[in-house]
């Protein structure tokens, strides 16, 4: 058990599905609210179900839902149903938090707005998170991580000069979003403490990434130009980028950043002469010859291993890492074997579940990452001693596909 629960006491009715929404809630749970996770059978949400092992599907193995939904409550409500919707709001009426990522107005044609929140739960801070925001010409546009990144500008920057745009290996947005999710969730309950009233939030995810992007939108609203794609190089650096080593499909990522961690580089190379080459004499000239400079690195690095010539490189003050592949993350780096954990599902103990252990930790608190919670293991919790209804209730409902 986490013996730091700041949100300890902070309830969560958490409609999110997919990742981003999900994340958001997980650092919520990870910290100590209650997290309620509402499902349903009839309608598994994208990433729930998963394939076991042995080829057989299964609702509680996938293992982008068991990371992105640790420590939480799940129950199963058919909101399709009036009797499911009623049950929702009972539910609502004792939360703290509404959050969802459905597109816009999906909360309202359930019956869900916040309107009606409102009126059952004054304090209730409702947050949307829909992929392209609130109101405006894409609000009803369906979206993945991929395509809003793409819409915020992201790929269009990444790459390399005359290729097309290349964005990245994984859904930048999702992993991106929940941190502004929680912070503004944090924000609006500060303020409810002083008010007493609660907000409905409206974050976009596209907005969202547009704010990370960096210093490429001003540059472009001061001058008119779109910034090139700059492969792995960097303005202020020289050489920077990956490089090649020993072996197949190895890399070393190095970056220089002045005249004298460069004159280390050249040192560390065995060619101290580079640093007295004109060429190479200050960073502008670096800059003006830095196809040079990399075919030189590359020259030296080829025969190296990427392990031991990180650690060279850092040990005299050069920026340096391995660029490491997942086996190299999960199985061989040191430093990230802390970062995992393995868990079990009860009703799948012969799977091993790889999950990120929280990367905000409180001083002296080594806790374990609760699992995720199978579907609907929370019922009896949630409906009978939460909601207090009366098990014959809770048995006609289920038996009506109402709790499902």
């Amino acid at each position: 058990m986490n013996v730091h629960a700041p949100l300890k006491g902070i309830r969560v009715a958490d409609f999110c599905w997919v990742l981003a929404g999900p994340f958001g809630t997980r650092i919520l749970s990870n910290f100590g609210a209650e997290v309620i996770k509402i499902e349903s059978n009839a309608h598994h949400g994208l990433r729930r179900r998963g394939v076991r092992p042995d080829g057989e599907p299964g609702p509680n193995v996938d293992p982008l839902f068991n990371d992105a939904n640790t420590g939480k409550l799940s129950v199963t409500l058919n909101l399709r149903t009036e009797e499911g919707r009623e049950i929702a709001k009972k539910l609502i009426a004792k939360s703290d938090v509404v959050t969802n990522n459905f597109r816009a107005g999906a909360m309202e044609r359930m019956g869900l707005g916040y309107d009606v929140l409102r009126e059952i739960n004054p304090g209730v801070v409702l947050l949307h998170l829909p992929g392209c925001g609130h109101v405006g010409p894409w609000a009803r546009v369906p979206t993945l991580g991929n395509m809003v990144m793409a819409a915020s500008g992201i790929s269009a920057i990444t790459g390399f000069e005359g290729r097309p745009p290349s964005g990245m290996g994984v859904a930048y947005p999702d992993f991106t979003s929940p941190h502004v999710m929680v912070t503004t969730i944090l924000a609006a309950l500060m303020e409810r403490d002083r008010t007493g009233e609660g907000q409905e939030l409206n974050l976009s995810q596209l907005s969202s990434s547009i704010s990370l992007v960096g210093p490429e939108w001003m540059r472009y609203a001061s001058n008119g130009e779109p910034p090139p794609r700059r492969a792995n190089r960097d303005p202020n650096h020289c050489p920077h980028g990956v490089y090649p080593t020993r072996g197949d499909d190895q890399w070393c990522a190095i970056a220089v950043r002045d005249d004298n961690e460069w004159a280390a580089l050249c040192g560390a190379m065995g060619r101290p002469d580079f640093s007295k080459d004109a060429r190479f004499a200050d960073m502008a000239a670096r800059k003006a010859n830095e196809d040079k400079i990399d075919g030189l690195v590359t020259d030296w690095t080829r025969g190296q291993d990427k392990w031991e010539l990180a650690e060279l490189l850092q040990g005299e003050g050069i920026a340096a890492a391995a660029v490491e592949d997942l086996q190299d993350t999960l199985l061989l780096d040191p430093h990230m074997q802390t970062h995992y954990e393995h868990v079990q599902q009860p009703s799948d103990q012969d799977v091993d579940i790889v999950i990120d252990r929280d990367p905000m930790r409180f001083a002296g608190n080594d806790s374990p990452t609760p699992r995720a919670p199978m579907m609907g293991e929370h019922n009896g919790y949630v409906f009978g001693d939460l909601l207090e209804m009366p098990k014959a209730e809770i048995e006609r409902l289920t038996n009506e596909g109402v709790i499902a």
